[in-house]
């Protein structure tokens, strides 16, 4: 790994591998349909257009000087996927027995933002593990983590037996305490930082930034839309405390109404749209319309700041326009859903790796946000697929009284009760103070979660970093 940090900008990846057809041959006929799934996705590869470190004496040597290489005869290969991902392919034979390795590297980009930070997590953290069920497509159940970000836990993780940290927390964690099996050589930042403290220190950020922006009003039950700009607020107030405000995104525009009221259409901003939601706040697809669909989204094709006085309901997936095709391709499923394991890490780079031109930041003060399963039209979608996707930054933090801070998964049951299997998956950041409530019974009842930090670009080549995510052993 060392030689290949050092040496992958100066490679031209113009070898060819002789030993390609035999590679996929040789892991292709191992392990019944997970063999199947590797053919598949190594068909995007080819023999041609690799860099062979075989070839390179400086690698060579490198290897000579290893304690166990006597005996051994032993090469790999390096393939670029997309613009900042490389798939490694090593190879080891001594008396007659040959084996192989296919890791996948990226680039890793500076300041990443923590895809989860919390107090407290409802979960016991598991490897990312698919199987079979039944047949046709669709039938691929997955089950555990993959975070492919930042992650913070200000109180103790617990990993479960017989699974290893690394390929569960692929950019590292900070945790008060982290549980896991002996035999892993897994290394975590020890913290011991105030839950009360980082929380407050959020909320006060984000009430000073509001408060600093010039206010300008809208008023539900007799709209009349102000002008706006980037140094403004837009105040939204309900007809009563007991009436939630219903937002839709519909491209670069944002739709608010309340129960019974038309929809008041904010149009589309060149600049980032900052509103405070007096009350609490009810995210629907389509809440006008009877026609359910589960694998409907609010598409978001814009730079949007949402906080909200109160608890946030989503009813609907939320996802950045850059992101649409990849989440809601509408043939029965994201790749997330119906592809194997392999397919599934895949998929986290590519997303990693994408330039997104979209933000959402939603930040609730004082309530809970409170995820739903049962898509459509105010929550009372079939859930067919049981797959919620959200991009963006989402913060569940306290008030000064510690009302709010947890996210909520209150139906999650009903996708295993439905004969389904549950998914979550983020692109950007949860963040509160706890991660599912004991009687959502998260632990058992989502059965994967996924997710992947929105990432800034370092301004030089030079201060990026390649990172393993994960390797396959034949």
């Amino acid at each position: 790994m060392g030689y290949l940090v050092k040496n992958y900008l100066d490679s031209s990846f113009e070898d060819e591998w002789q030993d390609f057809d035999k590679f996929v041959e040789f892991v292709s006929s191992r392990s019944g349909l997970e063999g199947d799934y590797w053919k598949d996705s190594l068909e995007k590869l080819t023999a041609e257009e690799c860099w062979d470190l075989s070839k390179e004496s400086n690698f060579t040597e490198l290897l000579e000087e290893l304690s166990w290489i006597n005996g051994y005869d032993v090469g790999a290969v390096v393939y670029k996927h997309g613009t900042s991902n490389y798939i490694v392919i090593g190879r080891a034979k001594k008396s007659g027995v040959e084996g192989y390795s296919l890791g996948i590297a990226v680039v890793e980009k500076e300041k990443l933002f923590p895809v989860l930070s919390f107090g407290t997590i409802e979960r016991e953290f598991s490897e990312l593990k698919s199987a079979k069920r039944g047949y046709g497509v669709g039938k691929q159940v997955f089950t555990g983590d993959l975070l492919y970000g930042p992650v913070t836990v200000l109180g103790k993780v617990e990993i479960a037996k017989g699974n290893d940290p690394a390929n569960i927390f692929m950019q590292g964690i900070a945790a008060h305490e982290v549980e896991f099996s002996k035999g892993y050589d897994f290394d975590y930042t020890k913290i011991s930082t105030p839950v009360e403290a980082y929380l407050s220190d959020l909320r006060e950020k984000y009430l000073d930034e509001f408060n600093s922006y010039e206010s300008v009003e809208l008023y539900l039950d007799s709209p009349i839309v102000p002008d706006l700009t980037p140094t403004s607020v837009l105040e939204v107030y309900p007809p009563s405390s007991e009436d939630p405000v219903l937002i839709e995104f519909d491209g670069g525009e944002i739709k608010l109404g309340a129960n019974g009221l038309s929809l008041v259409t904010i149009p589309e901003k060149d600049f980032e749209l900052n509103i405070r939601i007096h009350g609490n706040a009810v995210f629907d697809y389509n809440m006008n319309t009877t026609n359910l669909d589960a694998q409907k989204a609010q598409k978001i094709d814009g730079n949007f700041k949402i906080l909200v006085e109160g608890d946030i309901t989503l009813h609907s997936n939320l996802i950045y326009d850059s992101l649409y095709a990849d989440f809601n391709n509408g043939n029965g499923g994201s790749p997330v859903v119906n592809h194997a394991i392999n397919s599934v890490k895949d998929f986290v780079v590519g997303i990693s790796s994408k330039e997104i031109a979209e933000s959402l930041t939603i930040i609730s003060v004082g309530g809970d946000i409170i995820i739903t399963y049962g898509q459509g039209v105010s929550g009372e979608g079939n859930a067919s697929h049981g797959v919620r996707v959200l991009n963006g930054r989402f913060f569940a933090l306290p008030d000064e009284d510690g009302e709010g801070g947890t996210f909520r998964f209150p139906d999650i049951g009903t996708v295993l009760s439905g004969n389904r299997t549950s998914q979550l998956f983020v692109v950007g950041s949860l963040i509160g103070e706890k991660f599912g409530a004991p009687e959502d019974n998260i632990d058992e009842y989502l059965n994967m979660l996924v997710a992947v930090s929105d990432r800034t670009d370092s301004d030089t080549l030079s201060e990026k970093k390649l990172r393993f995510i994960g390797m396959r052993v034949w």
